[in-house]
């Protein structure tokens, strides 16, 4: 009759071959009728409590996890914004989190201590920083006025009584001039020098270019006495002080001047894109500097050669150096005696607080 039944069978008289046989036929659906009732029983409770238990777990999984882990993470953000008195609450049941929780509430307490350090020093440095150069300013004005004393009567000395003096005596009277104008110039750059950090102009998009014309500008007679030739790359925008980076090419382009070799010097300034930052290049063909000076002559009043072979004050690279720094960059020399020189120096590409 087309119905699914089970059937089950039995012999009546098992040792013969011949035996008659039952059959007795169910109903499928009658015969797994009350299995299937109670399994479908059974996945209704199943689901019943597997939902129960997901909702506990999730509930709890909320509260002793996720949200002492949520309010870790929002409480780092905050300090990372420089909200250094944030704290967590002790309220973690985890033991792990909790511990981690205190963890991060020390570190809080040394970051806001520190922070409140480096406001008190930040301050300390900036009142420093102030009475050093009034400090500067008030020395060189004092020391100014006697080695103008000595000048103005040396000459007059000499306009006087100079026929009296022999060869010798003249000789003394021009290294006392002498002296005191290489005094009077030291106490000239050493007030500059003090003075780049603080009375140097905002910060605002230039050109390098720019910067490197002024320097090309004042050096024009040099350059022209010497035959030096320039080339130069296509030179980026940057944010920096125009004047202190005209000074910065207008050093670096003079010693290239000042130490060159036989030849007629030859400079190139050229660009390189980095991460974040523009590396500048000012190359040349001059003596060269030995690799175990390469750090030494960016130090205040520290010679290579004898004022009387090549006179300066042996203070431009040190400009060079306080001028760079103060843009957040840095520099550096590479270069081997008689190979000629080629400084390197960074300016960040977006804007950086002074310094």
């Amino acid at each position: 009759d087309g119905i699914p039944r089970l059937i089950g069978f039995a012999r009546l008289l098992p040792e013969l071959p011949d035996s008659p046989t039952v059959y007795v036929g169910i109903p499928q659906d009658e015969a797994y009728a009350k299995a299937e009732a109670m399994l479908r029983h059974q996945l209704l409770w199943l689901v019943l409590v597997g939902v129960v238990g997901l909702g506990a777990a999730w509930l709890m999984g909320s509260r002793l996890l996720v949200r002492p882990i949520t309010d870790l993470v929002e409480a780092a953000e905050a300090i990372g914004r420089g909200e250094s008195s944030t704290r967590l609450s002790d309220t973690a049941r985890v033991t792990e989190l909790a511990r981690l929780g205190r963890a991060f509430n020390a570190m809080a307490d040394d970051l806001e201590e520190r922070e409140r350090g480096l406001v008190q020093l930040t301050s300390d440095l900036r009142n420093s920083n102030r009475d050093l150069e009034q400090f500067a300013y008030v020395a060189s004005h004092d020391l100014q006025e006697p080695l103008r004393k000595i000048t103005s009567f040396a000459d007059l000395l000499t306009k006087r009584y100079g026929s009296q003096f022999d060869e010798t005596g003249q000789r003394y009277i021009n290294y006392m001039v002498d002296g005191a104008k290489r005094m009077s110039q030291l106490i000239s750059h050493l007030l500059a020098y003090s003075r780049l950090g603080t009375h140097g102009k905002a910060f605002a998009p230039m050109p390098v270019g720019d910067a490197l014309d002024i320097a090309l500008d004042n050096l024009q007679l040099s350059l022209e006495q010497t035959g030096a030739v320039v080339h130069r790359a296509d030179l980026p925008t940057v944010v920096a002080d125009l004047a202190q980076i005209g000074q910065l090419f207008q050093n670096l382009v003079g010693n290239a001047l000042k130490y060159r070799g036989p030849d007629s010097p030859e400079i190139t300034v050229s660009a390189k894109r980095l991460e974040s930052a523009w590396e500048i290049a000012v190359a040349d063909n001059g003596l060269g500097i030995a690799a175990q000076h390469h750090e030494r002559i960016f130090r205040m009043f520290q010679r290579l050669h004898t004022a009387k072979d090549y006179p300066g004050a042996g203070i431009g690279l040190s400009f060079c150096k306080r001028i760079v720094e103060r843009h957040g960059g840095h520099i550096r020399v590479e270069s081997e005696a008689g190979q000629g020189s080629t400084f390197f120096f960074t300016l960040p590409d977006k804007e950086e607080p002074q310094a």
